[in-house]
């Protein structure tokens, strides 16, 4: 008896068992993503190309968590005419139509697993040398809600996420405001274009997923859900601009060697090697700074042993896929001292800097432990002395660049 019970339960919870599958990547730097036709005839279990569309819980209900994976996959035709489905648009793409009742497990009658509402669509990105990101597609409202005398407010939500696994993000605009196509004040066959810019997380990337979910925004005085949909969906990115090297020196303060960099656009680089040379020929291997790797302004300090001779130094800039290059050479004469004095140290709220008298654009530079320039400050042409507020700044350990025509001198400081 024991043996049959186990067996019934177990053919029971295989006929509800769902998967949800991610699809494939589509390579940005091939050209632009498009989408543009869905005929309603297409066979259920099949999706557009590097697409996949989800099953989700019931987006209505007050528990919704629009950020999840969806449940399952889509499994049934683009033609159907009741509950939870997915319309094929043909030339204007697909739309989404939300209903009370969750669609049945065979897309036909029977029983309706509580996973099988509507929906999102997501598609899949190699993002690899690729930047500013930008997703558009056309929304459409089908059918208005008939609650009176508010109607449901559904929108299509466009999301990202970097990877295989985790929980969405909604797209924002400028205004931190999501990105989305709303039924709010439109009537029926009403269109719009939507546009929104993926943040800079999902530039330069081996997999990223751009996800619209159907969600509802607010329940308003109830009634039927507005059918949304999505068409012409257009996808592009820009070549990842170079890594520029901003500038690269070295000084010399008592027995160690100083060396700074600063870059930007440095997206795809692996880690920085610094090499030593007493002959600016033959370099050997010195040390090595893993890369912030972000296209902001990213800034580097190495501190190396002096010997008292002087020495050359250059970076080997490597990138994730093995590749490098070398950056100029920078000499460091033993007898050279660094002009850049600062006073107190440690500091608690100010510290004063004496440094050689400051060409035009002159800068005071403050670079935290971990490469972030905290403060930066514009110094006057002619200038030798500078007080510098650091309240602000938690205690730790940092460096204090002095950036001029003749180059960068840096001492350290700590803040206490």
């Amino acid at each position: 008896m024991k043996i049959k019970f186990t067996l019934i339960m177990c053919l029971l919870f295989a006929k509800v068992s769902f998967s949800q599958t991610l699809p494939g990547l589509f390579n940005l730097s091939s050209g632009n993503y498009t989408f543009t036709t869905w005929a309603a005839a297409t066979g259920a279990g099949t999706f557009p190309a590097n697409m996949k569309i989800h099953f989700t819980n019931d987006p209505s209900a007050a528990s919704a968590n629009f950020l999840v994976e969806g449940n399952t996959d889509y499994t049934c035709g683009y033609n159907l005419t009741a509950r939870n489905r997915v319309n094929g648009r043909d030339a204007e793409g697909f739309s989404f139509v939300a209903t009370s009742s969750a669609q049945y497990d065979n897309c036909a009658s029977g029983t309706a697993a509580s996973t099988r509402f509507v929906g999102a669509a997501i598609v899949g990105l190699n993002t690899t040398g690729r930047s500013n990101i930008t997703v558009s597609w056309l929304g459409k409202l089908y059918a208005a809600g008939d609650g009176t005398p508010t109607p449901r407010e559904m929108a299509m939500k466009l999301q990202y996420r970097v990877g295989a696994t985790g929980n969405y993000t909604d797209v924002v605009d400028v205004s931190a405001n999501p990105v989305l196509f709303s039924s709010l004040g439109r009537v029926a066959n009403e269109t719009a274009t939507i546009t929104g810019t993926l943040p800079a997380a999902c530039n330069n990337k081996a997999e990223v997923y751009v996800r619209w979910i159907y969600a509802q925004i607010a329940a308003n005085s109830g009634g039927t859900r507005p059918e949304l949909g999505i068409g012409n969906i257009q996808i592009s990115g820009q070549a990842v601009a170079p890594l520029t090297l901003k500038h690269f020196s070295g000084t010399v303060d008592a027995n160690k060697v100083s060396l700074t960099w600063e870059t930007i656009n440095e997206l795809n680089v692996s880690h920085f090697e610094i090499e030593k040379s007493t002959d600016a020929q033959n370099f050997s291997f010195v040390g090595k700074l893993a890369a912030n790797n972000t296209g902001a302004e990213n800034s580097y300090t190495y501190t190396d042993i002096a010997t008292g001779k002087t020495s050359f130094y250059r970076l080997r800039i490597v990138d994730k896929d093995g590749s490098y290059k070398y950056s100029g050479i920078v000499k460091v004469d033993a007898n050279e001292k660094g002009s850049i004095k600062l006073f107190p140290n440690p500091v608690t709220t100010s510290v004063t800097v004496t440094h050689a008298q400051a060409t035009n654009n002159s800068v005071i530079k403050i670079v935290a432990a971990d490469g972030r320039t905290v403060l930066e400050k514009n110094i006057q042409t002619g200038s030798t002395t500078n007080a510098i507020d650091v309240s602000k700044l938690v205690a730790g350990k940092y460096i204090l660049l002095v950036q001029n025509a003749n180059g960068v001198q840096n001492a350290g400081f700590m803040k206490l």
